[in-house]
C-alpha cells in the first residue's frame, strides 16, 4: 500500500511539472516569434493553404463514414438476429431439452448424484 501511495505522489508531482511547463510554453513561443524574420517561400505557401476549410471537409467526410458504418453494423446485426430466430424455430422446444440433458452430467459422462437427501436414502 505504501508503494502505491508513493507512486501516486510521484505521478501527481510529475503531472504538476508538466502542467507548469505547458503554461510557460506559450510565453516562450511568443517571445521567439516576436522578432521580425523574413518569411520563406515555404511559410508563404503554408499560409495560403485553407486549413479551416480542409478541416471542415474532413470532419464532414468522417461524419458520413461513421453514419454509413453504423448502418452497415445495424444491417449485420439484423441479419444475425434473423438467422438466430430461424435456428430457434428449426430447433423448436426439443433443442432446449437436449441442451438440458447435456448439462445434467458431471462432464465425465456420469450422472450427477441427486441433491435431495431422501432420494439418496432410497438408493
Amino acid at each position: 500500500m505504501l508503494d502505491f501511495v508513493i507512486q501516486m505522489a510521484f505521478m501527481a508531482s510529475l503531472a504538476v511539472i508538466v502542467y507548469m511547463l505547458a503554461r510557460a510554453m506559450p510565453r516562450v513561443a511568443e517571445q521567439f516569434w516576436e522578432e521580425d524574420q523574413p518569411k520563406s517561400s515555404l511559410d508563404r505557401f503554408l499560409e495560403r493553404i485553407p486549413l479551416e476549410r480542409i478541416d471542415i471537409a474532413l470532419h464532414q467526410i468522417l461524419i458520413k463514414m461513421l453514419r454509413k458504418s453504423k448502418i452497415v453494423i445495424l444491417k449485420i446485426d439484423n441479419a444475425i438476429n434473423e438467422y438466430l430466430e430461424q435456428l430457434k424455430k428449426k430447433s423448436g422446444s426439443s433443442g432446449h431439452k437436449e441442451h438440458m440433458d447435456l448439462l445434467s452430467g458431471n462432464g465425465n459422462g456420469k450422472e450427477l448424484p441427486p441433491e435431495d437427501p431422501e432420494e439418496l436414502k432410497e438408493e
